[in-house]
């Protein structure tokens, strides 16, 4: 899948005056653990004759991606392994196919449902681990919690373009 096997990250608070520069150097990656067989996919007229497509989508059951980390801070410069690992992920949601201005076929989202399961981030400095596992797992809730007000407009504008390229756009070579 060429998954990057380094990361860079500036992140700065106050304009500028608090700055974290994260480095992920020697990023590794398990073979991913697909629960494919427990996919469910459904068309149904759940209000006002409208057709949707629903789909269950237990996707990960488990994969780990671990990487070297320096965080360099002025108050706490850092050096240390990480190791992030999904478990049990899984992804539900309702949508429409509408073809947009150019006839392609893109996904209208109604209804999405995020579950991180039992994923964690596991750190080898009990510092950075406590701060880092707060902020991902505060962003982990926030986006299980928000993705039902937002999930339409984030999955409809952003899945149209990546089904069309993902499809090549409707083009098949034989």
């Amino acid at each position: 899948m060429k998954l990057p096997t380094s990361y860079h990250y500036d992140f700065s608070l106050f304009f500028g005056l608090l700055t974290w520069v994260v480095d992920w150097k020697n990023i590794k990656y398990t073979n991913a653990d697909l629960d494919i067989q427990d996919i469910s996919i459904s068309l149904t007229r759940p209000v006002m004759d409208h057709s949707l497509l629903t789909v269950k989508f237990p996707a990960l059951k488990h994969w780990e991606i671990s990487a070297d980390q320096t965080v360099n801070f002025w108050f706490i410069p850092d050096g240390s392994k990480v190791q992030l690992i999904f478990k049990d992920f899984k992804l539900d949601f309702a949508c429409d196919l509408q073809l947009d201005k150019n006839g392609y076929l893109d996904p209208i989202v109604y209804d999405v449902d995020i579950q991180f399961g039992q994923s964690y981030l596991y750190h080898d400095n009990p510092i950075t681990a406590i701060v880092m596992h707060q902020v991902i797992y505060f962003g982990l809730v926030i986006i299980e919690n928000s993705i039902f007000f937002v999930g339409k407009y984030v999955f409809s504008d952003m899945a149209g373009p990546v089904m069309d390229k993902f499809l090549n756009h409707y083009f098949f070579d034989f």
